[in-house]
């Protein structure tokens, strides 16, 4: 059988990268993740992914900008936008963009249960295991 296509955790900080990803991780579902939206653009560039999960904020180009930016190049693609500092503003360029937004700090399921919800069903690379 193969393997789903990864999901791409996007933030700046390598510690929020590798929880974000063991969360998924222990879901069922493949996860990969950059700590800059260069990185990200570039691994988009190589792979096939089901979700991108970017910071919103991050030095240099933010996860809005490269939400546009995945737009632009799959426009399919979803993309859940998280923050902890969630505002107006953010919302309001997430509705704009067409993706999800998710306030940190958020609990595992709430992650969860909102990439589910994204992909289209719970099912990661061995069956969906977050029941």
């Amino acid at each position: 059988m193969a393997l789903a296509k990864p999901i791409l955790v996007v933030d700046d900080d390598p510690v929020s990268c590798q929880l974000i990803s063991e969360i998924l991780t222990e879901h069922g579902y493949d996860a990969e993740w950059a700590t800059s939206t260069a990185a990200a653009l570039e691994n988009i560039l190589e792979r096939d992914y089901r979700l991108v999960v970017t910071d919103v904020f991050m030095p240099g180009v933010g996860g809005t900008v490269l939400a546009w930016h995945l737009r632009q190049l799959r426009p399919d693609l979803p993309i859940l936008l998280i923050t902890a500092f969630p505002s107006q503003t953010t919302e309001a360029d997430a509705r704009a963009l067409g993706v999800s937004l998710l306030a940190k700090p958020f609990v595992p399921d709430a992650l969860i249960e909102r990439v589910c919800k994204l992909v289209g069903n719970g099912a990661g690379k061995d069956g969906d295991r977050s029941k």
